[in-house]
């Protein structure tokens, strides 16, 4: 939450033919911006909290655009490792390695987690199958956290895109 964030509209690759048509604009592009007034707007809107480390996969016709940090600045400062940084790292016991900035933790332990590693990286990802639903959006009851998120959603206009 504090650096930001992946905020989505769940449910929205359903309208995703609707929403091209009302939303294309004629240049070659590969996202769609979604105007303000749209009613996939109305939608509730989530963010996606995830740790470090995490990755996440979701259907790109899902309307979706980065959301704000809601905390003060970051507390790291990112750049290769200076004798200071790695000093501290070490007495936390986490070494850094210069070339990859990986601390020990995030590197695998053992040949079989690295080999493990490269075969779920290299491990094709099938297509979902394509259910197109045109009907229009259907709007959900009020949570606090959910509005906030759809708000950030409507205050730049041409960020929301598929």
């Amino acid at each position: 939450r504090g650096s930001g964030g992946l905020c989505v509209i769940p449910d929205s690759h359903h309208h995703f033919a609707a929403l091209t048509k009302r939303n294309a604009r004629p240049s070659q592009s590969d996202f769609v911006p979604i105007r303000p007034t749209d009613p996939v707007m109305r939608m509730k809107a989530r963010v996606v909290c995830c740790k470090k480390g995490d990755m996440v996969l979701w259907d790109s016709r899902t309307v979706h655009c980065n959301a704000p940090g809601q905390a003060g600045p970051p507390s790291q400062k990112v750049g290769p490792p200076t004798e200071e940084t790695q000093a501290k790292a070490k007495e936390q016991g986490q070494e850094q390695d210069a070339a990859t900035q990986k601390t020990k933790e995030e590197q695998p332990d053992t040949e079989a987690e690295a080999a493990e590693r490269k075969k779920v990286e290299a491990a094709p990802v099938e297509a979902p199958e394509d259910t197109m639903d045109d009907s229009p959006p259907e709007t959900s009851g009020d949570d606090d956290e959910n509005d906030k998120a759809a708000e950030l959603l409507r205050l730049p206009r041409d960020v929301c895109m598929l």
